[in-house]
C-alpha cells in the first residue's frame, strides 16, 4: 500500500477514537478525600447511648487529613458506624447530613458546634440485620467552603431506635458532641461513654475552587454571626 494512503487511513481510524477520548475527559479534575474519625473500631460497641433521636457532631480541620490546592471544598456525605443486636431490629429512623460551623471557646480551649452551614435531605433508614451498620446520608448542593477552617460533621437522627455506638477506644475531649434537644454535650463526659473512645463518624468531601465571592456569600454570612 502507498505510505501516503496508509497514513490517510490511519488518520481516519484515529479521528473518532481521539474524539471519544476528548469528550470522556472531565471538565475539571477534582480531588476527593475523607475526613473525620478514620480510626479502626476497638472494643465492644458502647451501649445505652444511641437512641436515634439526637444529633452527633465530630470536630474536623480538613488540612490535617487532606490537601486541596483549590483552597475550598464541598461536603458530599456523612457516615457513622452503629451496632444493633437481635433485640433492636428492625430499627427504623431518619438520618440527615449536616455541616456545622465550629465556634472557638477561649475559656475551655475547645471548638464547639455552631450553626448549620449546609445540610442534606432526611433519609429514611431501616436496619434489618444484626451487627455493624453504616448510616450514611448525602448532602444537597452545598456552597464551596474555605478549606483551612474548623467545622463539625454531623448526623441528625429522628425517630426512636435504640442501638450501640461503634467507638475507637481512644477517648478525647473537645472532639465529639451530642445534642438531644437541650444543647450540645461533650461526649467525653457523657455517662458510660468515656471508656469507649470516640464514635466512628466521618465524611467525604470534594476539593473545589474557593474565591472571594464565596467569602462574601454563605460562609461570610455564617461567620458574621460570631463577630
Amino acid at each position: 500500500m502507498n505510505p501516503r494512503h496508509r497514513r490517510h487511513r490511519l488518520a481516519l481510524w484515529l479521528a473518532p477514537v481521539l474524539l471519544l477520548v476528548f469528550w470522556s475527559l472531565p471538565a475539571a479534575a477534582q480531588d476527593s478525600c475523607t475526613i473525620g474519625n478514620l480510626n479502626d473500631p476497638a472494643g465492644p460497641p458502647a451501649p445505652d447511648i444511641f437512641q436515634a433521636n439526637e444529633t452527633y457532631a465530630y470536630h474536623v480541620f480538613p488540612p490535617e487529613q487532606c490537601s486541596c490546592s483549590e483552597g475550598g471544598f464541598i461536603p458530599t456525605s456523612v457516615s457513622q458506624l452503629l451496632y444493633f443486636d437481635t433485640e433492636q431490629i428492625p430499627a427504623t429512623f431518619q438520618v440527615q447530613a449536616q455541616l456545622l460551623a465550629a465556634v472557638y471557646d477561649a475559656g475551655s480551649g475547645c471548638y464547639t458546634p455552631g450553626v448549620v452551614i449546609c445540610e442534606g435531605p432526611p433519609l429514611q433508614v431501616t436496619v434489618t440485620t444484626t451487627g455493624v451498620f453504616q448510616a450514611t446520608a448525602p448532602f444537597d448542593l452545598c456552597p464551596v467552603q474555605p478549606f483551612a477552617e474548623h467545622y463539625f460533621l454531623a448526623l441528625k437522627y429522628t425517630g426512636y431506635a435504640p442501638g450501640y455506638l461503634v467507638t475507637d477506644g481512644l477517648p478525647q475531649e473537645c472532639t465529639e458532641y451530642v445534642d438531644r434537644g437541650a444543647g450540645w454535650e461533650d461526649m467525653f463526659f457523657f455517662p458510660g461513654k468515656t471508656g469507649g473512645g470516640k464514635s466512628i463518624l466521618f465524611g467525604d468531601i470534594v476539593c473545589d475552587a474557593y474565591t472571594v465571592d464565596n467569602e462574601q456569600g454563605a460562609w461570610g454570612v455564617i461567620k458574621s454571626l460570631y463577630r
